[in-house]
């Protein structure tokens, strides 16, 4: 697989650098100087000594800080007593790996340390604490080789061998044919990475501009990006904020293209895409974990702003002021938003690090009904309707559970997909052939198939060795799937 992949090749470079120094008696001063037991990490610090300018291990540990506390949100509790075996796979690079963890810690939780922000982050730093070394070795791994890969993958090596070796296991079911056309999206290729970002991605969103099929990103460090899907080119970088970019999203008004991106620092910003000129529609948001846009019948289009504190905030994109607060359906974090019409009532179904999804009615600016979903926090949340006009919710949890809900039904969840044995981070409902299928990534960098008319795995891919941030499919010519993984974002098509 491909973290065995970056295991190995790590430990080659590791063998290089101590080639350079065949009496060993370089690495072995630093590790007597530094005290460090595992020779894995006096390889970070021999490097900038054997092989000249190359970065020093305080700016390396700086770049790091950004890191692991970004997987940590998002995998941190994910510990569970099957690791061992990975420990013991990859035990040198475990030690760097807990030392590039305990500095990473520091930024998130500058930035991300908000009153009433206990219940998750308290047991993410737990959980991360207890296990380091364990379960994130093969992270940390990829993240130290990941410019070596990116040039294996664009240049149709083992990048692209191991995207067929995908395609081809999530062929296996080809002998029956109704699964076949549902796995259609899952025979995939990598087709492109776009490489620019810094840091974790943290949000994508598909739009379209004139007859261009563009891509926006934003992420961890502070930038948001416009790139082109059919060309594979980055097309701009907008910068604005301080800090994290946790949200954006696209949508159409007097004839213009507007990009609305939520951070952790400046708030709610309102991009011109036609000029890049900027509106800033608030400062007073505490922490912007998602965004969603409505059309109201009426006319009105709304923003949803999902906030730390627990609230949710309603903006009129018409006039850019603050329509409504939501309160009362979340105890802490709002993570998740997701607009539909029940009827010609407009709901927002919001979810939240307290386990729970709350349905606010909009027409009426109050709690329409909330319930227990899951044991911990819920990350992601999608809404779909059925040919039937049945209206569904699907959530994805750190609890690694992907529950189905059917909006009227006295027995939810209607359906409960388990699989995953990391937090599920990301969700996409699709169809093929009329078939309703989902697609579903993990903290663990695996991503999965399902078929919701039947209740089953299609497929499951172990794609990458770290977290799957986020992702999204879109169909210009032909369908894509995008996977953010780490700073990367790839494109897989058929």
């Amino acid at each position: 697989g491909i973290g065995r992949a970056n295991q190995l090749l790590y430990h080659s470079v590791a063998l290089l650098l101590q080639n350079k120094d065949t009496s060993g008696s370089l690495l072995k001063k630093i590790c007597d100087e530094t005290k460090i037991q595992n020779t894995s990490k006096a390889i970070m610090i021999a490097t900038e000594k054997l092989l000249p300018g190359t970065p020093s291990t305080n700016d390396a540990t700086e770049e790091a800080t950004e890191k692991t506390t970004e997987v940590e949100e998002l995998e941190g509790e994910e510990k569970k007593d099957g690791d061992e075996t990975v420990e013991e796979e990859a035990t040198n690079d475990a030690t760097v790996e807990a030392a590039e963890k305990t500095t990473d810690a520091g930024e998130l939780d500058s930035e991300e340390k908000e009153e009433g922000d206990k219940t998750a982050e308290e047991e993410v730093t737990a959980a991360s604490n207890e296990d380091k070394g364990n379960e994130k070795t093969p992270d940390e791994v990829d993240k130290s080789v990941s410019q070596e890969e990116k040039v294996e993958s664009t240049d149709g090596g083992d990048g692209d061998e191991q995207g067929g070796d995908a395609a081809e296991d999530a062929g296996d079911n080809d002998d029956d044919e109704d699964e076949s056309e549902a796995l259609r999206l899952a025979r995939v290729s990598r087709k492109a990475i776009l490489s620019g970002h810094k840091s974790s991605v943290r949000g994508l969103h598909y739009f379209k501009k004139g007859d261009d099929h563009l891509l926006a990103s934003c992420s961890y460090d502070k930038s948001v990006k416009i790139w082109n899907v059919t060309t594979g080119e980055e097309v701009t970088t907008l910068h604005g904020y301080t800090g994290c970019v946790n949200a954006l999203v696209t949508y159409e008004m007097n004839g213009v293209t507007w990009l609305a991106t939520g951070s952790n620092d400046v708030g709610i910003l309102i991009w011109n895409l036609e000029d890049k000129s900027t509106v800033e529609l608030t400062k007073d948001v505490s922490g912007v974990r998602d965004l969603a846009v409505m059309d109201m019948l009426n006319g009105d289009k709304l923003l949803a702003v999902a906030s730390s504190d627990s609230s949710i905030s309603v903006w009129d994109l018409k006039t850019n002021e603050k329509k409504d607060t939501l309160r009362g359906g979340h105890t802490s974090f709002v993570y998740a938003l997701t607009f539909f019409f029940y009827g010609k009532t407009a709901i927002l179904a919001s979810a939240g690090n307290d386990g729970k999804i709350a349905l606010w009615d909009l027409n009426k600016s109050k709690l329409f009904a909330d319930f227990q979903a899951h044991e911990k926090y819920v990350w992601t949340i999608i809404s779909f309707e059925i040919d039937d006009g049945d209206r569904y919710i699907v959530s994805g949890s750190g609890d690694t559970t992907i529950k189905l809900w059917k909006l009227g039904s006295k027995e939810n969840p209607i359906q409960k997909l388990e699989g995953h044995v990391g937090s599920v981070n990301a969700l996409k409902y699709f169809t093929q052939n009329g078939v309703p299928c989902l697609v579903s990534g993990d903290s663990k960098g695996v991503l999965k198939f399902w078929n919701l008319k039947e209740n089953k795995l299609l497929t499951s891919l172990e794609l990458y060795p770290s977290a799957i941030t986020t992702l999204t499919t879109f169909y210009t010519e032909k369908s894509y799937l995008a996977i953010a993984h780490y700073s990367d974002i790839e494109l897989w098509s058929e």
